[in-house]
């Protein structure tokens, strides 16, 4: 979240309903309670308070819930501006909070991911379409690792299993082969085999629940970390070279 946009967004809808309120407390007493807004009023409000609710619900869960008891407009803009200066007010002190009320963590930044990954899910991702988003990575590498292989035929789990395989290659089978010179040393077999059963695991518990689980509805925190997943096994991918007969 982007506190100071947040604070800015909160600030204007709290301004529009008090230019509001003020209009109303010049009316004559003779006069009964605007039923309905002017549209100079009513058309603004209802816009910024699309934004202002969804930035409520980000700092508190429930906060952006408000109820007001009769018919009168303004009453309605009274409750929405008591949730708009109680989240300005977590606004203003995010930062503080996150510096002082609880240990720093580091931040994954989603732009930073590898570019198989990002690319492919952040347009699902902007429409909050997360388990979409994480199958577009993973059909993406997929695409990717066929291509850098030369393999058409086979895909995904299989693939990443040939591809990454110990054996030496065959006419119509090439291996990937991940950095380092001495293909003995323990550790190399060890990067090497983690990466294929890294990669298969990727397909077969994120990329397939994906594709074939249609009532399961990933959180946007659950995505984040399959992409992440995603994002490491391209890595591998990416870097490892290409070895033929």
């Amino acid at each position: 979240m982007d506190h100071q946009w947040a604070v800015e967004r909160l600030t204007e809808f709290i301004e529009a309903i008090d230019a509001l309120l003020d209009s109303e407390r010049r009316r004559s007493p003779l006069e009964p309670p605007a039923v309905k807004l002017p549209p100079e009023h009513g058309d603004r409000l209802v816009r910024l308070e699309t934004v202002v609710m969804r930035i409520a619900e980000q700092y508190e869960e429930g906060l952006s819930s408000y109820t007001y008891s009769t018919t009168f407009a303004y009453e309605q803009w009274e409750a929405a501006r008591v949730v708009a200066v109680r989240a300005l007010g977590l606004a203003e002190s995010a930062e503080a909070y996150e510096a002082f009320l609880r240990p720093r963590s580091p931040a994954i930044g989603a732009e930073n991911l590898h570019p198989w990954v990002w690319d492919s899910a952040h347009p699902l991702w902007a429409a909050e379409a997360y388990q979409e988003a994480v199958l577009a990575a993973a059909r993406t590498i997929n695409a990717r690792l066929q291509q850098k292989l030369g393999r058409h035929d086979v895909a995904e789990s299989d693939l990443i299993l040939q591809g990454f395989d110990l054996k030496e290659p065959q006419p119509t089978r090439p291996r990937l082969r991940m950095p380092g010179d001495d293909r003995s040393h323990p550790s190399w077999i060890s990067a090497q085999e983690g990466a294929k059963f890294f990669g298969v695991g990727c397909f077969r518990a994120i990329r397939n629940i994906a594709a074939h689980m249609e009532n399961t509805r990933w959180t946007e925190q659950q995505a984040l970390e399959y992409l992440c997943a995603l994002s490491a096994f391209a890595r591998w991918v990416d870097s490892a070279t290409v070895e033929t007969v």
